[in-house]
C-alpha cells in the first residue's frame, strides 16, 4: 500500500506506477504502526523524488512511543533539504519543501523518549513547513514547554498546535 504513495530511495519510480500520487489527505490513525512503519510513511512524504505529494495526513493512535525512525526521517528531512540545524543556515542549494502542512502525532506516547522534544526543536526556523501540528495527549511534561517557546519565537509557519491533555507543569 505504501509503495503506491510514492517510493523513496535510489530506485524510484515514475508518477504512472504510482496510483496514489494525487493523494492529499490520508488518515491512518489508530492503526499501530509503530515507530517503523510510520517512519516509513513519512519518509515517502518527505522525499522530493518519491512522487508523494501528501498535505494533510493523520498518524495519531499508532504507538509511535520513543519514536527514534520518526526523528530520523525528520532530521533528515530537515538536514538534507531545509536547513543546517547547528547554525539555523537555510539550504540555499539543496532546499525543498515538502506538500505536508498538517500532521496529527496524537495519542502515541511520545513521552517515552526523545520525539517530542526533537519535534519541538525543528518547529525552530520553520524547519518542517508545518502549518497544522497536533500532538495532543501524548504524555509530554515537565521542562519541554521551554523549548517549545523558543522554537516558536523563530517560528513563522504554525498556526496551529494542538497540546491538549499532556502533562506540562504550571509554569
Amino acid at each position: 500500500f505504501f509503495n503506491m504513495l510514492g517510493k523513496s530511495g535510489p530506485s524510484k519510480r515514475g508518477l504512472a506506477s504510482m496510483p496514489l500520487s494525487s493523494l492529499k489527505v490520508l488518515d491512518l490513525s489508530g492503526n499501530k504502526l509503530g515507530d517503523d512503519l510510520s517512519a516509513l510513511v513519512l519518509e515517502i512524504v518527505h522525499d522530493r523524488d518519491s512522487g508523494c505529494r501528501l498535505e494533510q495526513l493523520d498518524l495519531s493512535g499508532n504507538r509511535i512511543g520513543r519514536g527514534t525512525n520518526v526523528v530520523k526521517v525528520f532530521r533528515a528531512y530537515t538536514e538534507y533539504y531545509r536547513y543546517n540545524q547547528k547554525l539555523g543556515v537555510k539550504m540555499i542549494r539543496k532546499s525543498w519543501k515538502s506538500s505536508l502542512h498538517t500532521l496529527s502525532l496524537a495519542e502515541n506516547d511520545l513521552f517515552l523518549g526523545q520525539a517530542g522534544l526533537e519535534i519541538f526543536a525543528l518547529l525552530k526556523h520553520n524547519a518542517l513547513c508545518l502549518r497544522y501540528l497536533d500532538l495532543s495527549n501524548n504524555g509530554l511534561e515537565g521542562d519541554t514547554y521551554q523549548l517549545l517557546a523558543s522554537s516558536l519565537l523563530k517560528n513563522t509557519s504554525i498556526c496551529h498546535l494542538n497540546l491538549s491533555w499532556n502533562k506540562f507543569s504550571s509554569p
